[in-house]
Parts: structure tokens; C-alpha cells; sequence
């Protein structure tokens, strides 16, 4: 999450939607595979906690509707 943070940082205070979506993606796909890797271990709590991150950086991102593409791309 620190990493997906700096990324968006780094582009800029209005990144173009692209940009932002690319950085979430890689973010929702690293749980997939730490949750694979793991066996399956994101229970409800932790999927709650993980999805308002997703949230909160889609909405400072300037993106809020990149949260509904990320329960798209997630897996747990």
C-alpha cells in the first residue's frame, strides 16, 4: 500500500485516469496473489479494511470510480 501511495504521489496532484487506474490494478493484484500464496486468508475484516483503502486512494487519486473497477479485478 505504501509502494501504490508513492506512486500516485509521484503522478502529480491530478493524474490523468489511466495513470491511476494502472497503480490501483497492480495494488489489487499483489493481495490476489499474496491471498493465493497465503490460502486464502482475507476474511471479510480484512477485505472491508483493504477495500476502504482502494477507496480512499481512488477518491484522492481524483478517480472515486476506479472503486467499482477494483472489486472487478480482485479476487478475495
Amino acid at each position: 500500500m505504501h509502494q501504490a501511495c508513492r506512486e500516485l504521489r509521484d503522478l502529480g496532484p491530478k493524474p490523468r485516469k489511466p495513470a491511476a487506474r494502472k497503480v490501483l490494478k497492480s495494488l489489487v493484484l499483489w493481495f490476489n496473489t499474496a491471498d493465493q500464496a497465503a490460502g486464502w486468508v482475507i476474511e471479510t475484516e480484512e477485505r472491508e479494511d483493504i477495500c476502504l483503502v482502494l477507496e480512499e486512494l481512488a477518491h484522492v487519486a481524483g478517480h472515486p470510480s476506479l472503486v467499482m473497477e477494483a472489486d472487478d479485478w480482485r479476487e478475495w
